[in-house]
């Protein structure tokens, strides 16, 4: 277990097969997020991957974005197409971002909270701390929101500092 998230810090740690039970269940009132929690290269990405590919199988439409990286780039993929664009690269200490790729995933994000039941968004990291990056797509007013369920990776560090953006957090599942 991580160190300061045990269950007396008031969120519920899950486990895959729980998420999956309760994402099964009748739908509830409202939106609800459940956070993929870890630390850099801890296999965030690589879980909700395995998690999206579980929830497809229990009938549940899922779309959003996440990002997986090879050799130092960091990709946003769009979840259902596989299309993608580099979002951000590593130059030496340095992180160089890609802003239209904030667009271009913002629109994803948009477009999955209007059509799928789950929406998966990795990862919220240090922008989104501050508010930028992928939370002004989570936070903007959607009329006809249908997904119900949010999928979200949050780098363990920073946790606290994105939970004030999120809707009511049901279960965290926590990664190595």
């Amino acid at each position: 277990m991580l160190d300061g998230f045990k269950k007396d810090n008031g969120l519920n740690i899950i486990t895959p097969e729980q998420l999956l039970a309760f994402l099964s269940a009748p739908v509830r009132r409202g939106i609800c997020s459940f956070i993929v929690l870890g630390a850099v290269r801890s296999g965030k990405t690589t879980t909700l991957m395995s998690l999206v590919e579980a929830i497809s199988k229990v009938g549940k439409h899922v779309g959003g974005v996440w990002q997986p990286e090879k050799d130092g780039i960091y990709f946003i993929q769009d979840v259902e197409t596989k299309e993608k664009k580099w979002i951000a690269k590593r130059v030496g200490k340095t992180v160089v971002f890609n802003r239209p790729s904030f667009d271009w995933a913002a629109d994803r994000i948009m477009r999955a909270r209007d059509n799928a039941d789950v929406l998966v968004v990795d990862e919220l990291g240090r922008l989104e701390s501050e508010g930028k990056g992928h939370i002004p797509a989570l936070l903007e007013r959607v009329q006809h929101e249908k997904a119900r369920f949010y999928l979200l990776s949050v780098r363990k560090e920073i946790f606290w500092d994105i939970y004030k953006y999120l809707p009511r957090v049901e279960g965290v599942i926590l990664t190595k």
